[in-house]
């Protein structure tokens, strides 16, 4: 199965999420004493019951239906998360990023908009729909497509499970090793499997699988050089891979053009102009920080055009407005127009 696809743009959840905030703010108290006063058996997906949970549930799903969310331990065991999970869909993962940067400070607590890693869920039991599973009787192999990695798990009850369901499970195995992100980034065709591997991989072992695979895919950045209609060098360089997934709220196209003074015989800066632009590169990037991201740059012909996408609800291009206005070899430009998308790079996107 497709594990991971690209949906219809979520409406527009900014009222949702604020009026989530507010009723966090006077509510999360609450959630903490429903969890300290919580039986010890009480189911870890969500961390507590009730009509408490209830409310928190039509909170979430203000925002959107398609949410779902989890209350865990914060890591290191002081205190708990609250997770929203947009599960595979890239445009719910707009939605979870944008209620994660509106979280208020609260004692106690840290806010993840999707799933992290929980190997330790690996060895414990699964109840899915009434299907209850011992997971530390799964097993998974994987095999490397292109810069993506396709599975299979196997469970020996997926035996008396319909197709449908062994593949939903084994997604969600994945997606405990991984957490939803890494998942999403990496994974390909991911099925449940009938019969055992012939050379299975424990599930925990994932993580360093998808590490060995973007290590042999180099990065971050892939370059290559090619010339004009007048015998000119051009050097373009791409972030690579690059996935939409790594920005969700990243919906802004952002165009910076700077004029460099310095060029050699082929058209490429030198001397002073070469610096400048490395600088400047590393200027804009710091810049940008959170709210954008450089995913493209092209250098000949006396100019450099650097492509960003970037967090249309920021203030991140009169900044680099700002910026760019501080470049002293000519007028540089900054142009921009919303891609949700991301069509004017759809050929590169993963």
């Amino acid at each position: 199965m497709g594990l991971f696809r690209r949906r219809k743009p979520a409406p527009d959840a900014s009222a949702a999420i604020a009026e989530f905030w507010a009723w966090w703010s006077a509510r999360h108290a609450d959630v903490s004493r429903a969890l300290a006063d919580r039986e010890p058996d009480a189911a870890p997906a969500h961390g507590f019951a009730g009509p408490l949970a209830d409310e928190l549930t039509e909170r979430v799903h203000r925002i959107h239906p398609g949410l779902a969310w989890e209350v865990d331990p914060a890591d290191g065991g002081e205190g708990h998360r609250l997770v929203l999970s947009p599960g595979g869909d890239d445009a719910l993962r707009a939605a979870t990023e944008r209620w994660r940067r509106s979280a208020p400070a609260t004692e106690g607590w840290t806010f993840h908009a999707s799933r992290p890693p929980a190997p330790e869920r690996l060895a414990g039991a699964l109840d899915w729909d009434g299907h209850e599973l011992d997971l530390s009787h799964t097993r998974v192999a994987v095999r490397v497509n292109g810069d993506r990695i396709d599975g299979s798990v196997y469970h020996p009850d997926f035996a008396f499970l319909p197709e449908e369901v062994r593949d939903a499970i084994a997604a969600h195995v994945m997606a405990l090793a991984l957490g939803e992100d890494t998942a999403a980034r990496w994974l390909g065709a991911v099925r449940g499997a009938e019969a055992p591997p012939v050379d299975p991989v424990p599930a925990a072992s994932l993580p360093s699988v998808v590490e060995q695979l973007a290590g042999m895919l180099g990065g971050p950045w892939r370059s290559g050089q090619g010339r004009t209609p007048l015998g000119k060098s051009v050097l373009v360089a791409l972030r690579f891979p690059l996935r939409r997934r790594d920005f969700p709220v990243h919906d802004l196209h952002v165009t910076v053009q700077v004029p460099y003074a310095e060029s050699g015989r082929d058209g490429l800066p030198a001397g002073g102009s070469a610096a400048a632009l490395e600088a400047f590169r590393a200027a804009l990037e710091a810049e940008a920080g959170e709210d954008g991201a450089l995913v493209f740059y092209q250098t000949g012909n006396g100019s450099q055009v650097l492509r960003l996408y970037c967090d249309p609800a920021s203030d991140v291009v009169e900044r680099l407005e700002k910026l760019a206005s501080q470049w002293s070899e000519g007028r540089a430009k900054v142009a921009g127009f919303l891609d949700p998308e991301w069509r004017a790079l759809a050929p590169y996107v993963k």
